[in-house]
């Protein structure tokens, strides 16, 4: 990034983790307080804070040394490309410097290049001047997708949608008011609202069980839905509706242990099996069909920040990705886990939505710049991701995306849902603003990222 004194490992500033919410807004955080030196048990974290702390000393061997022990762990993200081009730049590595720019550039991604300190040494470099406008370019705004129905209210501050094809309703949830909203295939809206659920709870993520006739929402007690109650604090869980009666018919309850929990994100399997993200605690609940209570797939501390899970084809796997890093494959047998791997100049940052469509996956990515959402194209065992395309980027009805729900050949995503009008107070800002939207494209095929890698 531009300020020398702030670079980031995933080429954007992500937002801080807050304990009590989830999605978009609740990223899992990356780097605070920097450390003097990373042990050998330690995290990427830990070795990313020990890298930024060689920097501000002065050290860049130390700053280029702990980069690479990063990019061991993790592999080479667009930021650690970035911030290693700015290491080499400032060592008098030309040639590295370059290659380095080049694969953050077919990224996507977005930096200020042309005017970083750090880069001073190549700013009369051709080849350089034009990475910088390839890079500045990855801003413009990209997309065709349409918009399909406009909400009435624009304080719901949406934050999930999922499609019911019997009755070709699309459900959205309202993190604000705590509610579910019905769009009908007449683009009728009803609400749908539980007595059972207490002001001050969220409606997060949801799911249709199409064979079962239900509608499974996770539910949450956030500063951000009106009514909340400190009280409150730490509850979440599920709650499945009967979707003929448009009622709840079940809720299920994480146990309250005094932490920060928040089941914000899910998906649902086949059999029935509801799959959930505890975004705080790093955790991944499942709730088995006919099962009354959750039990733990990943345990607490598995992730930094999980998002929406996706099954993979097999149905033995899920993919979940954690915000800060990249995407987890989570075996379901075991609750082991590996990492999806990615070819150099692929950005798996900032996902908030994830799902499956043959043999790809469709991300929402709100956690960089620009905000996009993504085609990632995987290899035949599902464990690497070969290439990438953009789907919808930057473009003013895509504002700040959520999630998104595949509709046979169609992706349904959510736009302008109002989550960049959250506070660090964990408030909706009131004031004018365009009601969120439901945005739809067709899955054909897209250019890739960034162009050709040049060497």
């Amino acid at each position: 990034m531009v300020a020398s004194s702030r670079k980031t490992v995933n080429g954007a500033f992500l937002r801080a983790a807050a304990p009590a919410l989830a999605a978009a807004a609740l990223a899992a955080a990356v780097l605070a307080a920097p450390l003097s030196v990373a042990r050998a048990d330690s995290t990427w974290v830990d070795r990313y804070r020990a890298a930024q702390a060689a920097y501000r000393a002065g050290d860049l061997q130390g700053f280029r040394a702990g980069l690479m022990r990063v990019a061991q762990e993790i592999g080479e993200t667009p930021g650690v490309n970035y911030n290693l081009a700015c290491a080499e730049a400032r060592l008098g590595n030309r040639s590295e410097a370059i290659r380095r720019l080049n694969l953050y550039a077919a990224s996507g991604l977005v930096s200020d290049a042309a005017a970083d300190s750090d880069l001073v040494s190549l700013w009369a470099d051709p080849t350089f001047q034009g990475i910088a406008t390839r890079i500045r370019q990855n801003g413009d705004s990209t997309g065709t997708a349409r918009e399909i129905h406009r909400f009435a209210d624009s304080s719901l501050l949406t934050e999930d949608i999922a499609y019911d094809p019997t009755t070709r309703s699309y459900f959205a949830t309202s993190v604000h008011h705590g509610r579910v909203v019905e769009v009908t295939a007449s683009g009728t809206e009803r609400e749908w609202t539980d007595p059972d659920l207490r002001p001050g709870w969220g409606v997060f993520a949801a799911r249709v069980d199409a064979p079962r006739r239900l509608l499974w929402t996770s539910v949450g007690a956030v500063v951000t839905a009106t009514g909340y109650d400190p009280a409150d604090s730490g509850r979440t869980g599920l709650v499945a509706w009967d979707i003929r009666t448009r009622r709840s018919i079940q809720h299920v309850e994480w146990p309250r242990d005094g932490k920060a929990r928040l089941l914000g994100d899910i998906t649902v399997g086949p059999d029935g099996t509801v799959y959930a993200c505890d975004s705080p605690s790093g955790a991944v609940r499942i709730l088995r069909r006919g099962e009354k209570e959750l039990s733990t797939l990943v345990p607490d501390g598995g992730f930094r920040g999980p998002q929406t899970p996706a099954l993979a084809r097999d149905r033995r796997r899920l993919y979940v990705p954690d915000y800060g890093r990249g995407i987890a494959i989570v075996d379901i047998a075991s609750g082991t886990s590996t990492w999806l791997t990615f070819a150099p100049g692929i950005a798996l940052q900032g996902i908030d939505g994830l799902y499956a469509y043959g043999n790809d996956l469709i991300a929402v990515q709100n956690g960089i710049t620009p905000r996009r959402v993504t085609r990632f194209r995987l290899d035949g065992t599902g464990t690497r991701v070969v290439d990438a395309s953009v789907i919808e980027s930057g473009t003013r009805r895509l504002g700040e995306p959520t999630h998104g729900v595949i509709v046979v050949k169609q992706f349904v995503f959510l736009g302008n849902t109002g989550w960049d009008r959250v506070g660090r107070d964990q408030q909706l800002r009131p004031g004018d603003a365009a009601a969120p939207s439901l945005l739809s494209v067709e899955l054909t095929a897209a250019p890739r990222l960034g162009g050709k890698l040049r060497r």
